[in-house]
């Protein structure tokens, strides 16, 4: 199978099809977003973007995407210097 039939076959979705497959393939940044962002986003999008094609990157950025938060709070910022 190669790159032309995965193109025909994707064409051959709805356009709700199609959102549902990007919003399932961009997963791991959408969850790593709604939770308040991560500290490393690009570098997630990044690598969800170009390998996340492949199911063990996939599974491994949805696991990273549920470690870290970012928080932005004040009392964060001021305890690290005390």
């Amino acid at each position: 199978m190669g790159f032309i039939a995965i193109i025909e076959t994707f064409d051959s979705f709805s356009s709700a099809g199609k959102f549902i497959i990007l919003f399932f393939y961009f997963l791991p940044v959408i969850v790593s977003v709604s939770r308040g962002g991560h500290k490393h986003i690009l570098i997630l999008f990044m690598i969800n973007l170009f390998l996340g094609w492949t199911i063990i990157t996939w599974i491994v950025l949805l696991f990273y995407s549920f470690l870290f938060k970012l928080d932005l709070s004040e009392e964060s910022e001021t305890s690290r210097f005390k």
